[in-house]
């Protein structure tokens, strides 16, 4: 199990041991969260869906009887394709988890999609504004690789360097003597 802080990030929930998220990202927010809330948010992998296609998505979650076991005779979870994303009162970050195994590009670029909504549901709905520190530069993200966890901690830092090239042209003139072939052997 891995953590941001206090807000669960993947891998078992102590309390549900039924529920286990293979895929969670976590980013830092600039200021600290006035609200505890989860929401909930289904994420195309393939293309961008419609809140029309994502409301139904949800729906027909809630209304349809999923199988139970996938291709690999894996014990598949109800809630396999569907995104949490949390946010703690008095906690600088946000999280967005999902039991679903994917690869750690899906997982930044749902992840972020998902956060976004939240934050922009938070700032409509509850009147708090809250952003990303840093436009997301910097994540802790989890993700499972052949059944292990893999923790990865991404900080981008804005490093300030000069280069510097002086190419100068002149003429340089060579002289060249000849000498017969045969003073050479």
């Amino acid at each position: 199990m891995a953590r941001l802080g206090t807000i669960h990030l993947g891998g078992s929930i102590d309390i549900d041991s039924n529920r286990t998220f293979n895929s969670g990202i976590g980013f830092f927010l600039e200021s600290e969260s006035r609200i505890s809330k989860i929401f909930t948010f289904s994420c195309a992998m393939n293309e961008s869906s419609s809140l029309d296609a994502e409301i139904g998505a949800i729906s027909a979650f809630f209304d349809a009887e999923l199988p139970t076991t996938n291709e690999n005779n894996e014990v598949v979870p109800s809630h396999n394709d569907i995104w949490e994303v949390e946010v703690k009162e008095k906690h600088k970050s946000i999280v967005a988890r999902c039991s679903r195994s994917l690869n750690p590009d899906q997982i930044i670029k749902c992840g972020f999609e998902v956060c976004q909504k939240a934050l922009d549901i938070i700032s409509v709905f509850h009147n708090k504004h809250m952003m990303f520190e840093g436009l997301g530069a910097s994540h802790v993200l989890i993700f499972k690789e052949e059944d292990k966890y893999i923790l990865r901690v991404v900080s981008l830092a804005n490093l300030r360097f000069e280069t510097s090239c002086k190419v100068s042209t002149s003429l340089i003139f060579i002289s060249a003597q000849t000498r017969p072939l045969d003073t050479f052997i």
